[in-house]
C-alpha cells in the first residue's frame, strides 16, 4: 500500500513540476476542473453511453471477478477504528444493527432500544465461553 501512495504522490508531483517546466500558472484550476466547471454549466448530467461503458468495464468487472481474498486486507482498515470512531457514528446506544419500528413515527433510536433486548441475549448465547 505504501508503495501505491508513493505512486500516486510521484504523479502528481511530476505532473506539477512538467507544468510548471512548461510555463503553465499552476494558481489556476486544472484543465479537468476547468471543463467540468464549463460542462456542470450546459450540458445535462444523465447516465449516458460513455457512464455505461466505464460501469461495465470498471465496477462489472470488479463484481464479476471479485477475489474475497481482497477483503482480508480491507477488514482491518473498515472496522479497526477505535471506540472514539464508532462512538462518534452510532451514538447511543453504540448498536450497529437495523431497528424495530412499531409505527411510522417512531424514530430510529427508539426502533433501536426496542432491538436491544432481543439481539443482545441472541449473540450472547451464541458466544462460546
Amino acid at each position: 500500500m505504501g508503495r501505491f501512495l508513493s505512486l500516486c504522490a510521484f504523479a502528481v508531483l511530476e505532473s506539477r513540476w512538467d507544468a510548471e517546466a512548461e510555463g503553465y500558472d499552476l494558481s489556476q484550476p486544472s484543465l479537468r476542473e476547468a471543463l467540468e466547471d464549463i460542462a456542470r454549466k450546459k450540458y445535462p448530467p444523465v447516465f449516458g453511453k460513455t457512464e455505461l461503458q466505464r460501469y461495465l468495464r470498471t465496477w462489472l468487472g470488479k463484481s464479476v471477478f471479485h477475489d474475497t481474498d481482497q477483503d482480508a486486507d480491507y477488514l482491518p482498515e473498515a472496522y479497526n477504528k477505535g471506540d472514539d470512531w464508532f462512538e462518534a457514528t452510532l451514538a447511543e446506544p453504540m448498536v450497529y444493527t437495523g431497528a424495530i419500528y412499531a409505527g411510522k413515527e417512531e424514530t430510529i433510536w427508539s426502533a433501536q432500544h426496542k432491538k436491544s433486548p432481543i439481539v443482545v441475549p441472541i449473540t450472547h448465547s451464541s458466544i462460546p465461553y
